[in-house]
Order: C-alpha cells, then structure tokens, then sequence
C-alpha cells in the first residue's frame, strides 16, 4: 500500500566518503536490507539525483563512486529491485532517517521510530 513503511534502516558509519559516495553507498545498505529481509522486488526512492541517474543510465562513472554503482547495477539487474528518483519533498521519512545519526545499526521490518512517525503519516496523506 502506497506510503506504508515495510522496513527501514538507520546505520552508523566513520568514514570521510565524499557526498556523492556517501549517497550511493547508503542507497547500497537499503538494497541489502531489503534482500537481507525479504523485501523483494523492492522500489527504492533515494533523493539523490545525480547517482540515481548514474544507476539508471547504467554507466558506472571510472571515479570511485563508480565502484559503488556497479554494485548497485549489478544486484538490481539479478535481484528484481528498481531505483527510482524521488524528490526529498515526496520521502520525508528517508530523508529524515538519514539526518539522524544512531549509536548502534538500527532495524526496523513493517515499523519505524517514533521520531519519523508524523513524517510517515504525512507521506500516507500524498
């Protein structure tokens, strides 16, 4: 059903990744969990633009990120997962999800934390 949450994840990392590395590697650690959980075929809705196109255009830049977007290409083509362009506006939950920095990895199947449940509801009521 459109807005329901079926899982997510917020993940701790000490890395120096530059934005764009960053970005894909978070998009990385969704598709995981989604396999990881049986999300499958899964739709996922990151916000970054630039490395959504990369994925869908299916040419891996040489710089380093391009690293990371192979991998992505590669289980997407064998694992029935689309990536999908969203505007932050249209996915506050991610986007909000992603400003928080936890302690520990936190996993969440067919709920989320409190602290994004008025964004949930907000993206139910699109």
């Amino acid at each position: 059903m459109r807005g329901d949450v079926m899982g997510c994840s917020s993940q701790s990392t000490i890395t120096n990744f530059s934005p764009q590395i960053a970005e894909a590697y978070a998009i990385l650690r969704g598709i995981r969990f989604a396999m990881d959980a049986g999300l499958l075929p899964a739709e996922v809705e990151p916000d970054a633009k630039t490395i959504v196109y990369l994925i869908i255009a299916d040419a891996p830049p040489l710089a380093e990120v391009g690293i990371v977007i192979s991998d992505i290409i590669h289980i997407c083509k064998h694992y029935n997962i689309w990536v999908l362009f969203t505007p932050r506006c249209a996915n506050m939950v991610a986007h909000n999800l992603a400003k928080v920095m936890p302690a520990e990895d936190l996993f969440y199947l067919e709920e989320y934390p409190p602290y994004v449940e008025s964004f949930v509801l907000d993206d139910k009521a699109m």
